[in-house]
């Protein structure tokens, strides 16, 4: 009987942690879909399991995004890092983040693992704009002149002139550029609205960022409060940039 075989034999029929962990951490064995369904079930009420599955390379999308929920909070990078991954799917797995529990650095850290290991994003029109620096050089002398204004702004991000909009913000908070374009990236409305606010504009501009350029589905957006107020408090507000720092 080949290894391969063997091993799936045994865990078939294995229950025990100690097993499974041993047989999850040899990468040269091929586990079936059926008996990872059973280590990855198993793994959601038994930590030890953890460290050896989110190492492994043949986990499916729907794997991924299941453990993405229950890994303890130092996995989560090692399960999102070094993965090609379907954009779908990191829309999937950053929904799924945003309903753990954990402290708020741990998920969006988190979220921004799995941002980066989208090889699709670089196909996006943030992606494709970053090669241009004319747009930075006229909103930085908008921005020098005084001129920069909420109106200029929203009519660039009518016009999807998303550098234009993202060196706004950056210059508008005096938020590194870097920083603005990660925060832009983890698709998160909490971040998204913290930047707004910090960069002096209104909520409801707060809601068109959400949607383009971050991306967010519209059944996820966090509306405006009263109609006009933001829907954060001020300390969550300023806290949300410090996490990328």
């Amino acid at each position: 009987m080949c290894h391969c075989r063997a091993g799936n034999d045994i865990l078939i029929n294995d229950d025990c942690p100690v097993t499974m962990s041993r047989h999850a951490v040899n990468k040269d064995i091929s586990l079936s879909e059926l008996v990872l369904e059973k280590i990855v079930k198993k793994a959601e009420t038994v930590s030890e399991i953890q460290p050896a599955l989110v190492e492994r390379s043949d986990l499916s999308y729907n794997f991924l995004v299941r453990l993405v929920r229950f890994v303890a909070a130092p996995l989560l990078s090692k399960l999102c890092k070094c993965r090609e991954i379907d954009s779908k799917v990191v829309a999937r797995m950053n929904r799924t983040i945003e309903t753990r529990s954990d402290q708020l650095s741990a998920r969006v850290v988190a979220k921004l693992q799995v941002a980066e290991a989208e090889t699709a994003s670089k196909k996006k029109s943030i992606g494709a704009a970053e090669g241009s620096e004319a747009p930075r050089y006229q909103t930085k002398r908008l921005f020098d002149e005084k001129a920069l204004t909420d109106v200029s702004v929203a009519a660039a991000l009518e016009s999807k002139d998303y550098q234009f909009v993202l060196t706004a913000l950056a210059l508008r908070a005096s938020i590194p550029m870097p920083t603005v374009e990660r925060m832009i990236r983890v698709k998160s409305v909490k971040t998204i609205v913290a930047l707004a606010w910090k960069a002096v504009f209104s909520a409801r501009f707060a809601m068109d960022l959400q949607r383009d350029p971050a991306f967010i589905s519209r059944t996820k957006i966090m509306n405006v409060r009263d109609c006009i107020d933001f829907p954060m408090r001020a300390d969550d507000m300023e806290s949300q940039p410090l996490v990328f720092e």
